[in-house]
């Protein structure tokens, strides 16, 4: 299989590499944040492979944006994700 452009060429090392990761797996949670544009791959974007449990968010955006107009949205989710997992309430 060959890449037709710069981009296509980076997921199609993405997902060898996620093919070919042979690491143990991770007993904890992971929190998967995804661009709303990325609606093609897989729901966890093979992260479910190695985490004993996780919650997937698509945000709005897409890969360039999610990092900057929508930042908001980013930091307000990971915030959110940090507090549950210290048992702070709001």
């Amino acid at each position: 299989m060959h890449a037709r452009d710069r981009l296509s060429d980076a997921e199609l090392r993405y997902a060898k590499a996620m093919h070919a990761y042979a690491g143990g797996d991770y007993g904890g949670h992971v929190i998967v944040v995804k661009a709303g544009d990325q609606r093609g791959r897989a729901d966890d974007m093979g992260w479910s492979r190695f985490a004993a449990s996780l919650e997937v968010h698509e945000l709005p955006g897409d890969h360039r944006t999610m990092l900057t107009r929508h930042i908001g949205v980013v930091a307000a989710t990971i915030r959110a994700a940090l507090a549950r997992a210290m048992g702070v309430t709001a």
